[in-house]
């Protein structure tokens, strides 16, 4: 070894040996445009160029990889943006400005919900797009960031040491003269297989901008295989993808993500057990495609809550050869074809959300079920549901009630601050007044349900979570119970032994994990084949 090389590698073993003793978990600063993997160090002043390099010196569990954030800066004059037009005129000359290759968009450095929509080509007067904007119509302020050009070397060894307790993070967005995060990081990329792709369980990944221009082949701007993931405040870009997120892994946790990538905008394949909030598509495809703006197939029992879906070609949401898939709270609009289909899937749960400017707002085919509560359909051009011989299937008209297949009112949906569940109420099984039933119908795959919250006002104590469970004599399966606090899971899947007589269950919150002034949620994960399990009295203690 030099003697160059020996003094890099002692300073990165003193910097990670300062952490330990300081009992903070490691850091690594990683700059993609002006960085240098081999005499960098890793740190703010001296960062690394690609995050794999970052991933040599941390050991992974609770470390950080922190990447330089991308300039975000405003464009001079307005511009026009037309919904459904790849041409954006503007006030001022830009054409010494932009250029192929950089991306565009209303929101500035502090992020928000519009998408990043890749620019094209650029003359006096006007912008053109790789693929049509869509959105609010307006004249505004706008803003460009150039992204940085990535490639697999830069993310793909990101793995090492993360585990269900201490996750992995990558974030984006950091001013490394200061050492504080206040923006988002652009990079691009044409791989077939994501700009960003995730090669390990337990990575957390925020603050950044996405943007893959490989062709309609590509597989996303993020590209997610593993699991138990934390995903959140990212843009995914593109023109004419596959995917612009894609998500096969379970158990992950999806929020602030905003897509304008293609045709299936956010794909889930395969994934099972993920929970999905605050998510934006406004799809970026230039014809029509069988998919949909959220497309999820060979999955089940996926969560999503709060959820905007817009100017799909065809299909706003679809559910294909999929399971256990709830949708609360979201807004389903301006799709040319259908909001909603269901196509041999189910059973599909929607509950108070909105269809409008759709032909038909939900679907649902003869191999599918759906169950409807407290929707709100407008403005659509065709019939609010259409069902094609569904033998069996618990949908009628708007208002309907969700039905068992045996025709009785009994199931019951809980849509709280926290998204739907379904269960049933129970009193002849309760401990005291009413119960929850969960039936065992999911397989094994957790059938999830959040059985109660408490604001923390403290965190100088453990707190304790806990709920009294029983399972019925026909009972097949396993029971779990975790906690989740602003979003992120706080204790992971905790299995739980039960028998034929209530007996308090519970899970204890570290200290360190709770966030004053968040709620703190007991969830219980219920999978089986058979017989049913009943949870009441939720309590906690500190």
């Amino acid at each position: 070894m030099g003697g160059n090389s020996l003094k890099k590698y002692l300073m990165a073993i003193l910097f990670l040996l300062a952490f330990a003793a300081s009992g903070h978990a490691a850091v690594a600063y990683v700059d993609l445009v002006s960085g240098n993997d081999t005499t960098g160090d890793g740190t703010a002043g001296n960062p690394y160029l690609t995050a794999e390099k970052a991933d040599d010196i941390l050991t992974g569990g609770g470390d950080e990889i922190r990447v330089a954030k991308s300039a975000i800066t405003a464009l001079s004059g307005t511009l026009t943006f037309t919904n459904g037009s790849a041409s954006i005129t503007t006030s001022a000359d830009l054409s010494g400005v932009l250029a192929d290759g950089y991306l565009i968009s209303k929101n500035s450095e502090s992020g928000g919900t519009e998408g990043w929509w890749h620019v094209s080509s650029v003359t006096t007067d006007t912008i053109t797009l790789s693929a049509q904007y869509w959105g609010t119509s307006e004249t505004t302020s706008a803003y460009y960031v150039i992204p940085a050009a990535t490639d697999d070397s830069h993310w793909d060894g990101v793995k090492e040491g993360a585990s269900k307790t201490s996750r992995m993070k990558i974030s984006g967005g950091w001013d490394l003269s200061t050492e504080t995060r206040d923006g988002y990081t652009a990079v691009t990329n044409s791989d077939i297989y994501g700009t960003i792709r995730i090669s390990s369980n337990y990575i957390e990944l925020c603050y950044f901008i996405a943007v893959n221009l490989y062709s309609s082949a590509a597989y996303g701007s993020f590209y997610v295989t593993y699991s138990y993931g934390y995903f959140h405040d990212l843009y995914a870009s593109g023109a004419n993808l596959s995917s612009g997120f894609y998500l096969s892994g379970k158990q992950s946790i999806v929020s602030d993500v905003v897509c304008t990538a293609g045709e299936r905008n956010f794909y889930i394949d395969g994934g099972d057990n993920n929970y999905i909030e605050d998510l934006y598509c406004y799809t970026s495809c230039n014809s029509s495609t069988v998919y949909g703006n959220l497309y999820m197939t060979y999955t089940s029992n996926n969560i999503i809550k709060n959820a905007n879906i817009f100017n799909s070609p065809i299909y706003g949401i679809k559910s294909s050869l999929a399971g256990y898939i709830y949708i609360s709270n979201s807004t389903i609009s301006n799709n040319t074809g259908v909001g909603v289909v269901a196509s041999s899937a189910g059973p599909i749960f929607i509950s108070n959300s909105t269809i409008s400017y759709s032909t038909t707002a939900i679907s649902v085919d003869s191999s599918s079920l759906a169950y409807l509560y407290a929707n709100t359909f407008s403005n659509n051009s065709g019939s609010n549901v259409a069902i094609s011989d569904v033998t069996g299937c618990p949908v009628s008209l708007p208002g309907a009630y969700e039905l068992d297949s045996d025709g009785v009112h009994k199931t019951h949906f809980r849509d709280d601050d926290n998204g739907t569940r379904i269960y049933q109420s129970d009193t002849t099984e309760a401990r005291s007044g009413t119960c929850i039933n969960i039936p065992a119908a999911g397989g094994y795959v957790y059938t999830p349900v959040k059985i109660g919250s408490v604001k923390i006002t403290s965190a100088a104590n453990n707190i304790t979570l806990s709920a009294y469970m029983k399972a019925d004599a026909s009972y097949s399966g396993f029971v779990a119970m975790y906690a989740i606090q602003n979003g992120k899971p706080v204790v992971p899947y905790t299995d739980k032994t039960l028998t034929t007589s209530y007996a308090q269950q519970s899970i204890t919150v570290s200290s360190a994990a709770l966030v004053v002034g968040e709620y703190l949620d007991l969830w219980v994960g219920v999978s089986g084949t058979a017989g049913n399990v009943y949870i009441d009295d939720f309590s906690y203690a500190q």
